[in-house]
């Protein structure tokens, strides 16, 4: 059994693979498993695993038949590893020499430690160099150990990251969650906060490529299955008695990012087709409907453009299109 299992999901990642997979045949500790799953690629990504397998058996392969999403190719990845502690890594970052070693030193020496976090470093690109210089660490919470709820509370708004180590058993318990095709990682997340009696941090640190258009405001469908995946995590916090007290915290997350993805939707739909104008507003009305009135503050449900007016779907979004416009004219006219 080695020491750690890195799982590895692979879709389309030919551009920036090598660096991924350098950087973890490369860690300090050598005691390791690789577990890469391609997600039915349209490029060279599996080209590439393959010619890295073959050169380190430390590092295993699979392939699906057809693109299935990232939580289903890690929970793949997942039921192949073997090790007695495990992380994930994106196929487009990499991780500090030390990373695995730093981890797992803390998991073997610290008792109670289940899940240990990696030091998240964002590099942005250099649209100069065209390089991933330009680095700053995530504004993470500082900590030294933690109890597993405070963690899972800390993370609905990602005072702390998710980027971590943990112990496999917990990991295979809960696995990720598939509720929705993106976003269902995040609720993972929190689970496995949860379930870890302590959580704690090391040094070794996990660098996070962000790509330039993730900054932009160019209309993405995707964003919009985060409602569907807060839905199911609003069920978990419901279904367990010791993380009841975070369903009105969470409920009013819920709403601002209802309030949110509207506002999104207001600004990019004149960009989408009409069908896809409809898929949104209908995802939209799915989740306004769906808020538990009674666990929102007044402070979030009394501002113009925030009211939920529930007797009215129609209401609602003219409301929240007359505060979007009033609010787009005056910052005009700073």
């Amino acid at each position: 059994m080695p020491k750690v299992s890195v799982l590895v999901a692979v879709y389309n990642a030919e551009k920036y693979l090598r660096r991924c997979l350098d950087s973890l045949l490369n860690q300090s500790l050598k005691d390791i498993e690789i577990v890469c799953v391609d997600d039915a690629s349209t490029d060279n990504s599996l080209v590439l695993l393959n010619e890295y397998a073959a050169k380190d058996e430390r590092l295993k392969v699979a392939t699906l038949a057809e693109n299935s999403g990232i939580s289903h190719t890690r929970n793949v990845a997942l039921g192949m590893s073997t090790g007695q502690y495990v992380c994930m890594v994106d196929s487009d970052d990499w991780l500090s020499d030390d990373a695995l070693q730093l981890s797992a030193e803390v998991l073997d020496t610290e008792q109670g430690v289940d899940c240990v976090l990696f030091d998240f470093i964002i590099a942005e690109r250099d649209d100069v160099q065209g390089t991933y210089t330009r680095q700053r660490r995530y504004n993470s919470m500082p900590f030294n150990r933690i109890s597993g709820l405070r963690a899972c509370e800390l993370s609905l708004d990602w005072r702390i990251h998710g980027l971590y180590m943990i112990r496999r058993a917990i990991h295979l318990q809960y696995p990720y969650d598939e509720s929705s095709p993106v976003y269902s990682d995040e609720n993972t997340t929190r689970v496995h906060y949860w379930a870890s009696r302590e959580v704690a941090q090391c040094a070794g640190k996990y660098f996070y490529r962000q790509h330039a258009e993730s900054a932009t405001h160019a209309p993405n469908l995707n964003k919009y299955y985060r409602l569907d995946a807060y839905k199911s995590l609003k069920q978990f916090l419901q279904s367990h008695a010791d993380t009841r007290f975070l369903c009105a915290r969470f409920e009013n997350m819920r709403w601002l990012t209802v309030v949110d993805l509207y506002f999104e939707y207001y600004q990019t739909r004149r960009q989408l087709s009409r069908t896809e104008q409809q898929t949104v507003k209908k995802r939209l009305k799915a989740a306004w409907q769906d808020i538990d009135l009674s666990l929102l503050s007044g402070k979030d449900t009394r501002k113009f453009g925030y009211m939920p007016l529930r007797f009215s779907w129609l209401a609602f979004r003219m409301q929240a299109e007359l505060y979007f416009f009033v609010r787009a004219m005056r910052d005009k006219m700073r």
